[in-house]
């Protein structure tokens, strides 16, 4: 679902103070995000009481009536005498085609390199392939010590994967033996927990999965704890039968709220869960707007001539690394080229994660066919401008017919985009600003 959040949603210190934090971290190569069902059910799979119904159903319960799911699941396979029917359900349920929601996407592009999960399904690692990314999924604990040299972004999934479910965590005997069989992962998650901010999606604030990870993982945590988020829902009149169970659930959601402070995670609250996808979809324009994309191109420098032309493209390119900005470019003849170059040149970019602030696309000189090379250099420019909260054009001219025309191409892109895309928002006081002349 798209949209506007509840105007309230940003009204609390919690949420300035999250997006504030959240964005720091993003930009230093700090943030991670644990996902649950929650993203997972709008594209089409089941949640917990939806796949284990049948299972309960044999041993004579009713889920709705059910808060330990997991001694649910064990139940059902005591009476079986093996869990071949709990594998069963999730073949069934998690082979069926689903489609990604917004928020998968929108997360894939986020500049975040682990990606914690407790779903079986496949939607993160098909999100983060769909936007041009290389993840490792990592669902057994072997698999920590052969992942892929070339990835970009690791996919954890502490429970499992649908691939193998006669290994996914479901039961109590699984959650008994979590330390044993998926130790490594445990001893992963603390240490990311202290050098990552974290954002928990995708739970409710009585979800078993994450409650029990959580669990084996308090121990481990000192005094000095970083701060996470949890983004869910509140709990409303309308959620209940009655105005005495919404009190009780009112005063519970209180009581787990502060419980989870001691883990170092603050919660913050939305009035629905469609809020979701438009409080993501904010952090990432937010998060763009670090990033200028620098195009040009020159068959004539006239009036300036080259050399002036080239230095100013230098200049912006240095200026832009030394105020925090990052730089996306396609190169260009000159222009682009020089601004690459010049961003290169400064010593900030070789700090830590300062590298992802360059980022350059070479466009493939070698395709001959004219119309596949039209689709691929499109592709180039949507990715290169999708990433971008702000574009600067340098001359933009080419030889064409025996005279010197208009480029094209970039800034048509940009005009074509809707509003919301192009604004620059000149109330706002986040706006590239370059301190001193450039050239």
């Amino acid at each position: 679902m798209t949209g506007t959040p509840s105007a309230s949603i940003w009204d609390g210190t919690e949420m300035r103070a999250f997006l504030d934090l959240y964005l720091k971290a993003l930009a230093n190569g700090q943030a991670s995000v644990f996902i649950g069902a929650g993203l997972s059910v709008p594209a089409g799979y089941v949640d917990w009481k939806t796949l284990l119904r049948p299972l309960a159903e044999d041993v004579g319960l009713d889920v709705a009536k059910e808060h330990n799911l997991i001694r649910v699941a064990q139940y059902a396979i005591n009476t079986a005498g093996g869990r071949a029917r709990v594998n069963q359900r999730i073949v069934t349920e998690f082979s069926r085609a689903a489609a990604r929601v917004p928020s998968h996407d929108i997360l894939a592009r986020l500049p975040i390199s682990a990606y914690w999960t407790t779903n079986f399904d496949s939607l993160v690692e098909e999100a983060l392939r769909a936007a041009g990314r290389r993840p490792a999924v990592v669902h057994a604990q072997e698999q920590l010590l052969s992942r892929e040299d070339d990835a970009d972004a690791t996919v954890y999934k502490m429970h499992g994967d649908k691939s193998r479910p006669d290994r996914c965590v479901l039961s109590m005997d699984d959650f008994e033996q979590f330390a044993d069989t998926r130790g490594p992962f445990l001893e992963l998650l603390r240490g990311s927990m202290v050098e990552q901010t974290f954002l928990f999606l995708g739970y409710s604030l009585n979800d078993p999965n994450i409650d029990l990870v959580l669990a084996h993982m308090r121990s481990r945590f000192g005094s000095d704890r970083r701060e996470h988020f949890w983004l869910t829902k509140r709990t409303t009149r309308g959620d209940h039968p009655s105005d005495e169970e919404f009190h009780y659930e009112r005063g519970r959601q209180a009581l787990r709220i502060q419980d989870l402070k001691r883990y170092g995670i603050q919660t913050i609250l939305m009035d629905s869960y469609a809020d979701l996808e438009p409080i993501l979809r904010h952090i990432q324009q937010m998060y763009r707007r670090r990033f200028v994309f620098v195009s040009g191109a020159a068959h004539s420098y006239d009036p300036m001539g080259q050399d002036s032309l080239e230095t100013l493209s230098r200049r912006l390119g240095e200026r832009l690394i030394d105020d925090g900005y990052g730089l996306i470019s396609g190169g260009g003849v000159g222009i682009g080229t020089a601004a690459v170059l010049g961003a290169a040149s400064r010593p900030a970019l070789t700090l830590g994660s300062a590298w992802s602030r360059l980022r350059v696309t070479a466009f493939d000189q070698n395709i001959e066919d004219a119309t596949e090379r039209h689709i691929r250099y499109e592709q180039y420019r949507e990715n290169m401008l999708s990433g971008a909260g702000f574009a600067v054009f340098v001359a933009g001219n080419k030889a064409q017919d025996g005279r010197i025309q208009p480029a094209g191409g970039h800034p048509q892109r940009v005009r074509d985009q809707p509003p919301a895309r192009r604004a620059a928002h000149p109330d706002r006081g986040d706006r590239p600003r370059v301190r001193g002349p450039v050239a």
